[in-house]
């Protein structure tokens, strides 16, 4: 992403870290209350999307639940009833590789803002392209789409938001619309190409039964309403010369990963891996202090703060008696320590002693 001089912004640079600062206590319950689209939400569980748009909440619509453009930014709030009966509210916030740093700004606002409305009750999670979190892929059925462009917003300019072909690359779970070009292919994944007449599904010859069987259930949704349209399913080296020519011209197929998104050499970058640790961030002593403390839910106590990290995430437990101090400074504690530790790829939860999600305790 990029801010209002073209500069590239990390995902963990942009004010997605303003969760918990003094700017953040500015975002009142007050404010909240000013949103039209949260008094529109009900009690019934489900998903509901907005994309950002102009610096504003935009309905995602129904039809498209599942696909985001990479040059934007997103909110999803997955409320489902839990065995008590009460309601377990998760917002997540997607943000595309290319959104700018207005979209993503906008996000992180509203989300908070979310959050406030419902007096601080909501799960709040940040996901970024290619990182997304399991609980946000099971949303969707298990994948997402992710297409090329977005809306256009005060620092950039976009013309149109689809193009006469398309060529998407299946990389596990996810969807990528890329360049449609000979050279974007390689033997790692699948690939669907789809010139609006015919609709080419294409095997790598080390793409993954996985990446097959989500290339299919892609083929299958562009095919929808299409009646005519002809479908090939082929494998590598059985091209046609149509096909080529839909991709500007034959090439050998290279055995590296496209550097957009990974690929089988990369698939565990950005994993933790370093194990279990948990620390706790207290005032109590009259300082703010971080000390690192038995990994467990029973060392968890509602006077402090506490980041949990386990191999996959990073979650921040806020007690119910945590002080204001507390609250302001452990997302930018949070930050730094992502930072210090060069975890790429982390997921951050937040959550609120007494409303974690079900996959909370499953932690430990």
């Amino acid at each position: 992403m990029e801010d209002n001089k073209g500069n590239k912004l990390s995902f963990e640079d942009t004010n997605m870290f303003n969760f918990g600062t003094e700017l953040e206590l500015k975002v009142k319950k007050a404010a909240s209350e000013r949103e039209p689209e949260w008094h529109s939400l009900t009690e019934t569980p489900g998903l509901i999307i907005w994309r950002i748009e102009n610096f504003r909440l935009k309905r995602w619509p129904e039809n498209l639940s599942g696909s985001f453009y990479d040059g934007d930014s997103y909110i999803v709030l997955i409320t489902t009833k839990i065995p008590s009966g009460n309601l377990s509210r998760e917002a997540h916030m997607w943000v595309g590789r290319d959104t700018t740093a207005d979209e993503s700004g906008t996000a992180a606002y509203k989300i908070v803002e979310l959050d406030d409305f419902f007096d601080r009750k909501v799960t709040l999670v940040w996901n970024s392209q290619g990182n997304e979190t399991t609980y946000l892929l099971a949303a969707f059925g298990g994948n997402i789409k992710i297409l090329h462009g977005g809306i256009n917003s005060g620092f950039k300019k976009v013309a149109n938001e689809c193009k006469p072909v398309e060529l998407f690359e299946i990389f596990n779970e996810r969807m990528i619309q890329i360049k449609p070009k000979a050279t974007s292919l390689t033997s790692l994944n699948s690939f669907v190409l789809d010139s609006q007449d015919v609709i080419y599904l294409w095997r790598g010859c080390k793409a993954t039964n996985k990446e097959n069987f989500n290339a299919a259930r892609l083929v299958k949704q562009l095919k929808q309403h299409r009646a005519k349209v002809e479908v090939k399913d082929i494998i590598q080296g059985e091209e046609d010369q149509a096909f080529w020519a839909l991709l500007g011209n034959k090439v050998e197929i290279k055995d590296t990963p496209n550097s957009h998104f990974g690929g089988k050499e990369n698939e565990s970058e950005g994993l933790i891996g370093q194990g279990n640790k948990m620390c706790r961030i207290s005032d109590a002593s009259g300082e703010l202090k971080v000390e690192e403390t038995k990994f467990g839910k029973e060392s968890l106590v509602s006077d402090d703060v506490f980041l949990v990290q386990n191999e996959d995430n990073v979650l921040l437990w806020i007690g119910k008696n945590s002080s204001k101090m507390e609250k302001i400074h452990c997302m930018l504690y949070a930050k730094n320590y992502v930072k210090d530790n060069s975890l790429k790829g982390v997921k951050i939860f937040i959550v609120n002693e007494g409303y974690e999600p079900h996959y909370f305790f499953s932690m430990f």
